[in-house]
């Protein structure tokens, strides 16, 4: 734990701080800090408990020792502190509790010494290390560590050396130590301090840790993002154009990256093994139709990770290379992917369409499904389950093209780029308790995407179908249709698309 503070006497003065709130919170009174004692001992902090018993004599004492040292406590140290104990104990002829708080934990014999003395002295503690970060913890309801990783993982990719609580002027901070030296510091919830806040701990921070910069982590997010966001573009250009670039394409800007953050990703991109430099002054991708299935799949995993841009998914798909892509090899490694399922002929051309359609379809094939890879793993034993797990695969396909449509950010990639108009969705329900069938109903459920009458602001809207509505292939065209009846007046508008 770091204890920050403007010169050593501030430091100090934290850590007496934070140990009276310590305190405060189990119950003792008249705490107060920097005195001088009897035979001129320097006391910390002092503090009283009240005795519960009402008439009860005096209130017991509690005398505590703070120490912000870079290096753990040694013996000498310790001994000291046991001697202002003895002599606050010999004043008042009763036993005095003593609390010494080691910031940077204590050293061997120190421990061995305070092991050996609480079998006899209860009253005296040591709080360091864990101990006193458990505690601290508790008393602050910090989060966990590995909550604050988590968060720190949507900022910045680089990989930390070390993980830190830091505590100045009444909060608590969490400081990373990244393998460059350089440092990074989240507030209590794990979110980037002010711009304010984190000039006020740069000094002191930087000084304490020996590091070469304090990071602005909201500008390395925004970095991180360019940086795997140019490298999607320079995959789905590659695929578009057949799967080969002239080197010249990324020396100028493109598509809002610079030509530096071009090369950048080009390079990350040939160490992952997805891109190769040809000999002949051309970027080529290291996959084709005929070889390196794996490295596709593992640049697919790696376009639709976390999500992919609407430009960047039509890049990929609407091309020839795409589609030959899609072919024996693609479906044997799905097929090796989701635990050796079968797939037939029939289920693999509904497939290429779905994928082609659909990112989420698309990542459905790509990554392991639980539901259908833990048994086939797991349990080789169980029989007849290819049918269902296919049946699974399809339904999950579906659901994803269903999800995809109803997202307004592809809106009109379903309705310009695949001219689709409609999902129709009909279901089947029967409900039964442990004799019959006591319910059997079916469903309907129709969503469109169609365009708005001028009048209405134009542009694209998702709408309800009435189960007798007209089909997509029947609606009247919609410069002709009413206002106030869109596509010939029998949909219901369910949201504007923005």
């Amino acid at each position: 734990m770091l204890i920050l503070g403007k010169h050593t006497d501030d430091v100090g003065a934290q850590l007496e701080k934070l140990t009276k709130c310590l305190l405060e919170s189990r119950g003792f009174k008249n705490i107060i800090t920097d005195t001088i004692g009897e035979g001129g001992n320097e006391i910390d902090v002092q503090a009283e408990f009240p005795s519960p018993v009402p008439g009860s004599p005096a209130n017991r004492r509690l005398i505590a020792e703070c120490k912000a040292y870079a290096k753990p406590i040694s013996l000498p140290d310790w001994l000291k502190f046991l001697g202002k104990v003895f002599v606050e104990e010999a004043k008042l002829g009763n036993d005095v509790d003593g609390l010494f708080v080691a910031l940077s934990g204590a050293n061997g014999p120190v421990r061995g010494n305070f092991d050996s003395l609480r079998q006899r002295k209860q009253h005296i503690t040591l709080l360091e290390g864990e101990s006193l970060t458990e505690e601290l913890s508790k008393l602050y309801s910090l989060p966990k560590a590995a909550e604050i990783i988590g968060k720190l993982k949507q900022f910045t990719d680089r990989q930390y050396s070390s993980m830190e609580i830091a505590y100045y002027d009444d909060q608590f901070y969490w400081v990373f130590i990244f393998l460059d030296n350089d440092a990074a510091v989240l507030d209590k919830a794990g979110e980037p301090v002010s711009a304010a806040a984190l000039g006020e701990l740069c000094a002191p921070l930087l000084k304490r840790l020996d590091a070469q910069k304090l990071l602005d982590l909201p500008a390395e997010k925004l970095a991180v993002e360019r940086n795997r966001n140019s490298k999607k573009f320079l995959l789905t250009s590659l695929v578009s154009a057949g799967g080969k670039l002239p080197v010249a394409f990324i020396e100028i800007d493109q598509s809002g990256f610079t030509a530096s953050e071009l090369k950048t990703g080009l390079t990350q991109c040939n160490v992952n093994g997805w891109t190769l430099a040809s000999t002949d002054g051309f970027v080529i991708l290291s996959f084709s139709p005929t070889s390196q299935t794996e490295n596709f799949f593992e640049t697919l995993r790696f376009l639709l990770n976390d999500g992919i841009k609407k430009d960047d998914w039509v890049r990929l798909v609407g091309n020839k290379l795409f589609d030959e892509l899609l072919n024996e090899q693609f479906l044997k490694q799905i097929s090796l992917v989701q635990g050796n399922l079968p797939l037939d002929i029939d289920f693999a051309k509904k497939l290429r369409l779905l994928v082609k359609l659909s990112p989420s379809a698309l990542a459905c094939t790509i990554y392991p499904d639980p539901m259908i890879v833990t048994h086939r793993v797991n349990q080789p034993t169980i029989q007849n389950c290819d049918a269902d797990d296919v049946h699974y695969l399809m339904l999950s396909l579906l659901r994803s093209l269903r999800k995809d449509f109803r997202n307004g950010i592809l809106a009109n990639y379903f309705y310009h780029d695949c001219a689709l108009r409609e999902i129709e969705v009909v279901e089947h329900y029967r409900v039964k308790d442990k004799s019959s069938v006591i319910l059997e109903h079916d469903v309907k459920d129709r969503i469109v995407i169609g365009e708005a009458h001028e009048s209405l602001g134009g542009g694209l809207v998702y709408l309800r179908a009435l189960n007798n509505a007209p089909e997509p292939w029947d609606w009247a065209k919609p410069e002709t249709a009413s206002p106030t009846k869109p596509l010939g007046g029998v949909f219901k508008p369910q949201k504007r698309m923005i």
